[in-house]
């Protein structure tokens, strides 16, 4: 069940199964592999599953506080800058960014997740440092983001994964 949902791009943060009485039928209830499985779920099985419940909770909680991390209202990387100062030049890019984005198949959050290790190899830290925001501003997780990053540092080696770790620490990810 858990890789039917991470297909389908959801995070399975937790599951478990509990046994319950199939009222009824007294021998799918009492021979099956489980045994007698009468009187399930019990009380005590039942506060299992109401403190995982609140744990799931709190986890999922954590996450989206993750996500609330944005670039500040002042933040305009360097290149931006740089770029912006030939009006033709900078049309045309962001012409050019927009239009990939609308039409990607991709969707967002994974067309920025590409973006954090290219942008890595580059050793771009503005651009590092946007993409991942826009990344997590769209639904990717830090832990995905650590991945990619672990994932692009096969093909960069050491300094690769040394620079990508020094932003993540700067952006109090790890």
């Amino acid at each position: 069940m858990e890789q039917f949902f991470e297909h389908l791009r959801f995070s399975v943060l937790g599951e478990w199964y509990i046994v319950g009485e199939l009222k009824g039928n007294e021998a799918l209830s009492t021979k099956g592999a489980l045994g007698d499985i009468k009187e399930r779920p019990t009380e005590e099985e039942l506060l299992d599953v109401e403190r995982r419940v609140k744990n799931l909770i709190k986890r999922i909680e954590n996450l989206n506080s993750n996500h609330k991390k944005e670039l500040p209202a002042e933040f305009i990387p360097s290149s931006m800058r740089f770029i912006s100062e030939d009006v033709d030049f900078y049309e045309t890019f962001k012409r050019l960014s927009d239009i990939q984005k609308r039409t990607s198949s991709i969707d967002r959050g994974l067309q920025e997740l590409i973006k954090v290790p290219l942008a890595a190899s580059y050793r771009c830290r503005d651009c590092l440092k946007t993409h991942i925001l826009e990344a997590m501003k769209n639904g990717v997780t830090d832990i995905e983001i650590r991945d990619a990053l672990l994932s692009g540092a096969i093909m960069g080696g050491p300094p690769f994964l040394s620079f990508s770790f020094e932003v993540l620490e700067e952006l109090g990810l790890v």
